[in-house]
């Protein structure tokens, strides 16, 4: 989950800025995980970012060999323990490049082929009856493994609950993934 679009050079020298936003519920360092999106190549890194404080994220030494640039990796953060986990979005840039604006973008990915995801997000204030309609991501099939991204909506800072569906192809099923997420509010 990330502030802004992932972009970078896939060449040696380069490096990567990882940084926790400063927002309400972000106490202590950020537990963050990079991984390969395509499916079958297992690159991970997990790492500590402290909040304020940039992780240097070597292009050379631990993408570079994988052949991961911007479109085949993914990079999330978040506080807590495994059962009270709280997603942080990152922002992550070049060394020296502008911090990134826009949106908050998500990418999930199914270990099924699916024919339809779906999401809606919400917060503490929402004083509705009913949960929020659900928004297409996707309407067209969608292989295993492929990512899919999500732009989540700009917003004051709040903790939202965000869920995602999906239908499996070619079956009357759906699953769904739900997400505490920090909305660091607009930089």
């Amino acid at each position: 989950m990330l502030r802004g679009k992932l972009y970078f050079s896939l060449q040696p020298h380069v490096r990567l800025e990882v940084l926790a936003p400063n927002a309400p519920g972000v106490m202590g360092p950020v537990l963050v995980r990079a991984v390969a999106l395509p499916p079958r190549v297992y690159y991970r890194m997990d790492a500590t970012v402290p909040v304020n404080r940039p992780l240097i994220w070597p292009v050379d030494a631990l993408l570079l060999p994988w052949r991961l640039d911007a479109n085949k990796v993914g990079i999330f953060g978040w506080v807590g323990t495994e059962g009270e986990r709280t997603s942080v979005p990152l922002q992550v840039v070049p060394s020296g490049a502008p911090q990134p604006a826009g949106l908050v973008e998500s990418v999930v990915r199914s270990s099924a082929d699916v024919e339809s995801v779906q999401w809606r997000s919400s917060d503490g204030s929402d004083q509705r009856p009913s949960p929020p309609a659900w928004r297409d991501a996707v309407t067209t099939p969608v292989p295993a493994g492929r990512p899919v991204r999500l732009a989540l909506p700009d917003g004051p800072t709040a903790v939202l609950r965000v869920e995602v569906a999906a239908k499996e192809r070619h079956r009357d099923r759906w699953s769904t993934l739900s997400i505490r997420m920090i909305r660091p509010g607009l930089p």
